[in-house]
This record gives C-alpha cells, structure tokens and sequence, in this order.
C-alpha cells in the first residue's frame, strides 16, 4: 500500500513558531535511565517535504531540512538537568525498503547534525531532535539506532573570584578534578575572561565581571581544547571582581536509541 502523500512543515519565524503537520503516534519508549545512562523517549515523529520548505522560506527564515525528524523526550537520573548534546559517532537508519535515512543534508558549516536541541534562558533542555533522511515513498516504516553522549549537572554553584593578568589557579573540585586557570586580557577598551584548557566550557553555567555594585553579562565565549574566552565589554584591570555560576556534579553519559518497525506519518 502506498503511504499517503501527507505534507508536513513546521515553520519557526523569530520567536514565533508555527506548525503544519500530521505526526505518526509513537509506539515505542527506550526505557528508563539509570545512574550511568540516558534514556530518549519517542514523542512525535513528523515529516517535513522540500516543496513545503522552499515555500515557507519565502516569508521566513527557516532552519529545518527536508526529512525525518524525531522527538526524543531525555529521562536523565534523578537529580539531574541536561545542558548539551553530542554528534554520534555512528548511526544506522533504514526505512522498510531498506533505504538509507543517514544520509541528511549538511549544516551550514558543512557537517551532518544528527541531533539538535532547542535551549531557553529560563527552561532546562528537554527534548533533543534526530534528523534523518526522507524515507521512499512506498516505505510505510522505518528502524533506527544510535548512541550519543549528553551532559548534565546537579546543582549550581556560585563562587565569587579576583582575577588578573597572570593566571590563577581554581579549585579542581569545581571542574570535575581538572587543574584550572583564569585570567583577564585586555582588549583595547574591553577586556575578555579566560579559562584554561577550554575543556571545562560545560562546567559553566554564567559569568559576569562586577564594577562596583553593578553586574556586567558576558557578550559570548569562544573556546577551543586549549582556552575558553568570555567577552566583556568592561575596563581590564589588575584586580577584576568575576561572579561565576558552575554546574557542580557534571557528568557525561551514553544516551541509546533503538527503533524498530516504528510506523511512517
């Protein structure tokens, strides 16, 4: 039997999102974390067509690709909140005419993102989304497995410090046992917050440089495996007064998917 040929878009425009969509009823749940692991949880799988997308791109700027995408619902144990997702190393997908559904389009830096989340200032991360390829048009079902790494944390933590040009030392216990430096480096009038090695990036919940009694926010970070750099747009200065918020308890666990003989929309 031929799948029906049912249009699927969902349109996001700024901070407005609007959907137009028929979404198959998910059968299947990954099962329930446990203290080493994640689990994902299927809540809506929709299809979006290329037709569709060029059209509403007409009115809007839209991120989304043609294809499959998954809702995956994150169950993390107790206590814990999720703050990143990570690209797996390996995925296999196949609709019921064995077509390939890994092959997705490339971001715009020219990589294949599998899974994607949407973040909020004032909400956790719940959901994270896999993309996957449109499947034929006679497959009426599809498999899929995977497994990727999500961070999450337990608490924040706030800790108060005065940095300057020469690096000091942090307390390893606030970045999972790794040896941490900070420093300031002025950058003409502006000055940016470093943090060395930039492998502690998910450590860090906020940072804000104070001036007396205010409160400046950061700008942006930029980081690579060697620093992590906060911009300000602050005087530098010898004896720079930093708030710093850290997720304590951060940890990295394996997050497994396994769908089988899960109906197409």
């Amino acid at each position: 039997m031929m799948r029906t040929a049912k249009f699927i878009v969902r349109i996001v425009v700024l901070a407005a999102a609007v959907a137009f969509f028929v979404g198959a009823t998910p059968r299947i749940a990954t099962g329930a974390p446990n203290a080493n692991r994640a689990q994902a949880k299927l809540v809506k799988v929709q299809e979006l067509r290329r037709a569709q997308l060029v059209a509403a791109k007409k009115n809007s700027f839209d991120f989304h690709k043609p294809g499959l995408e998954l809702t995956f619902k994150i169950e993390l144990p107790k206590g814990k909140q999720l703050i990143d997702v990570e690209q797996p190393e390996q995925i296999r997908a196949t609709d019921s005419m064995n077509h390939n559904l890994t092959n997705i389009e490339d971001n715009f830096m020219g990589k294949k993102q599998y899974v994607t989340f949407m973040r909020t200032m004032d909400e956790p991360i719940k959901e994270v989304t896999v993309h996957l390829a449109s499947p034929g048009r006679s497959a009426t079902r599809f498999n899929l497995a995977t497994t990727f790494d999500v961070w999450a944390y337990d608490r924040i933590q706030e800790n108060s410090l005065t940095l300057g040009a020469s690096p000091t030392k942090l307390d390893p216990a606030l970045f999972g046992g790794t040896q941490v430096s900070a420093k300031v480096v002025a950058t003409g009038n502006r000055m940016q917050v470093e943090f060395m090695p930039g492998t502690i990036k998910q450590f860090i919940e906020d940072i804000k440089v104070k001036d007396g009694s205010n409160e400046i926010d950061n700008m942006g970070a930029m980081w690579n495996n060697t620093v992590l750099s906060y911009s300000f747009n602050a005087k530098p200065g010898d004896n720079v007064h930093v708030e710093l918020k850290v997720r304590s308890g951060t940890t990295k666990m394996p997050c497994s998917v396994a769908i089988k003989d899960q109906p197409l929309p």
